[in-house]
This record gives C-alpha cells, sequence and structure tokens, in this order.
C-alpha cells in the first residue's frame, strides 16, 4: 500500500510539472509541441508522448490526431482542456508564491526556483495562501526586491510583544511606511478595513471610487447632506411632503429667495411681524412709501419719537377740532 501511494504521488508531481511546463511554454511562445515539451523537460519523444497520453486520459489536455499507418508527428500542437488550463494554472501560481517566499527569505533566485518545485507538490492551499500573506505584508513594508530576514524577524518580535514603536531598529523605509499607516493602531486599523471590505482588492476599489467622486471627505459631507436631507423629509411629512416644500420653494424664487426671506424674517422679528410688516406696506402703498417713513423717522430721532410727535399732533388738532365746533 506504502509503495502504491508512493507511485500515486510521484505520478501526480510528474503530471504537475508537466502541466506547469506545457502553460509555460505556451505563455512564451503562443503554441505548444510534444517536440518542445520533451526538449524543456530533457526527455525523450517516446517517454514525452507517453506522458501526454496519461494527461489525455485524466482529461488535462485534448487528443492528439491520428496519423496514416500510426506514425505521430512531433510538431502536432498541444491544447488545455479547461480543467487542465485551470490546474495548470494553479500550479504555476503556487510555484511562483513559494519561489517569492524564498527570495524573500534571501534564498538565490535559481536555488528558490529549483526549491519550489519540491516544495510545491507538497504543500497544502491554506499553507500556499498563508505564504503569500507573508509575502504581500513583507513587499507593503519593506519594498519589491528587499530581502532582510533580520528586520522580518524584528518586526514579528516587536509585533508579537505589542510595541507600538515598532520602527526603532528597522530600516528607514519601514520606519517611513509604518508612520504613514499611523504605526501599529494604523496597521490595525487598515487590517479591521480590510476584513470589513472584502479583501485588499475590494478595499483598493472603494477607495478608487472615492477619489473618483471627489475623495473621502467629499463623501462624508455627500453623506451628512444625504442625512440632513432625509432629516427635512422626515419633518416636513416625508418625501411628499418634501417635494410639496421644494415645489413652494420653486414657486417662491428657488433657495436664494427663499434664504433671503428667512433672513428678513429674523430680522423683522418672526413670521408674523414679516406678515404685518407686508400687510403695512400694502396699505401704505408700498416698499417706497415704507422706506420714505423709515428715513423720515430716523431723522426725527427714531421710530418711536415720530410716533410721539405724530401723538402731540393728533392732539393738538382735536384740540383744535374741539374748539372750532364749540
Amino acid at each position: 500500500m506504502v509503495r502504491f501511494n508512493q507511485r500515486a504521488e510521484a505520478a501526480r508531481q510528474a503530471d504537475e510539472n508537466l502541466l506547469k511546463a506545457m502553460l509555460l511554454l505556451q505563455l512564451q511562445r503562443g503554441s505548444v509541441y510534444v517536440s518542445d515539451l520533451a526538449e524543456e523537460l530533457g526527455m525523450n519523444l517516446s517517454t514525452t508522448y507517453s506522458a501526454v497520453g496519461k494527461l489525455t486520459e485524466n482529461g488535462y489536455i485534448h487528443p492528439l490526431e491520428a496519423k496514416r499507418g500510426g506514425r505521430r508527428s512531433n510538431k502536432q500542437a498541444l491544447y488545455f482542456t479547461p480543467d487542465g488550463e485551470a490546474l495548470a494554472q494553479k500550479i504555476l501560481e503556487r510555484h511562483q508564491i513559494i519561489q517569492g517566499w524564498l527570495i524573500r527569505l534571501g534564498v538565490p533566485v535559481e536555488e528558490a526556483d529549483e526549491e519550489a518545485c519540491h516544495i510545491e507538490h507538497g504543500i497544502t492551499d491554506n499553507t500556499v495562501s498563508l505564504i503569500q500573506g507573508h509575502v504581500k505584508m513583507a513587499t507593503q513594508v519593506m519594498g519589491e526586491t528587499a530581502c532582510a530576514p533580520e528586520v522580518m524577524e524584528e518586526m514579528r518580535r516587536r509585533m508579537a510583544e505589542g510595541q507600538e514603536n515598532l520602527a526603532l531598529t528597522a530600516s528607514e523605509k519601514m520606519r517611513h511606511t509604518i508612520e504613514r499607516l499611523g504605526g501599529m493602531e494604523g496597521i490595525q486599523r487598515m487590517s479591521s478595513l480590510v476584513a470589513r471590505a472584502g479583501g485588499e482588492e475590494r478595499l483598493r476599489g472603494l477607495l478608487d471610487t472615492a477619489e473618483q467622486l471627489g475623495g473621502v471627505e467629499q463623501l462624508i459631507r455627500s453623506r451628512e447632506e444625504i442625512q440632513e436631507l432625509q432629516d427635512t423629509a422626515r419633518s416636513r411629512g416625508g418625501v411628499e411632503g418634501l417635494k410639496k416644500t421644494l415645489q413652494v420653494y420653486d414657486r417662491s424664487g428657488g433657495m436664494e429667495k427663499i434664504n433671503q426671506l428667512a433672513a428678513w424674517e429674523k430680522k423683522t422679528g418672526g413670521l408674523d411681524q414679516l406678515e404685518r410688516t407686508m400687510e403695512l406696506e400694502k396699505k401704505l402703498g408700498g416698499k417706497d412709501t415704507v422706506k420714505k417713513l423709515l428715513s423720515l423717522s430716523q431723522r426725527m430721532g427714531g421710530v418711536e419719537k415720530m410716533l410721539e410727535i405724530l401723538e402731540q399732533e393728533r392732539k393738538i388738532w382735536i384740540r383744535l377740532l374741539e374748539s372750532t365746533g364749540n
């Protein structure tokens, strides 16, 4: 049973290596032929045809065309099935993630490529995901090509200790990055935002959208304006009430006119007083008459003084009329 499992595992790894090589050749040259695959993997044509036949049986590539007399052309193109292409892409991506992680740890590129070929077959998807997250974090903090295991260890140690001043012994770039993110609290807030947004790509998309709409501050102002509009709608009896109010605004000359009336209302002592003033204007013959009276009252010492003088004049006329009547 152990030997059977070992043979099955070896066959699986061979299939994965073949699919990965086929995808790389396709990306580099556009088409993949049996002879190209044999040369790339250092295999003879007979062994390559046998391996291709197994991939066909497993549903990963389309069958080769049969030639007359049973002869096979070395220049037949190989084509993935949808399942085969998906598996090949997964294997290649896994290889690149592991290789990038090893390079980040300081392993030379060629050695990292060879080591990744061994590791990629026996590692779980969950572990690959964790490695990918580690590489992304290191790239964000230290840059694309940085290779500093001691800095990563210092970062891990200080994060475990919960120290906020993470960058005391880190590189200059690392310190600036952490300061830009707001220290440990900023990093924790960023992690929370990423989780709430559903991932880094989703968060980046939301931020791009916010930027197109005028920035986060503009969105906050818009949200406050919408909230104010909703409150106004509720105070006016809902959406229908708000529509009626807006119709009144339009008939009154728009919001600018309404604001002028509101300012005048406040200045004259409220809506009732404003209505009385408008009624008085109407009785006296319009605004011009009122302006003349106001100008006259100012010259006489104010409205109260003018009324006092008018009252005195009224009493004098009454006495004159009474004496004339007698």
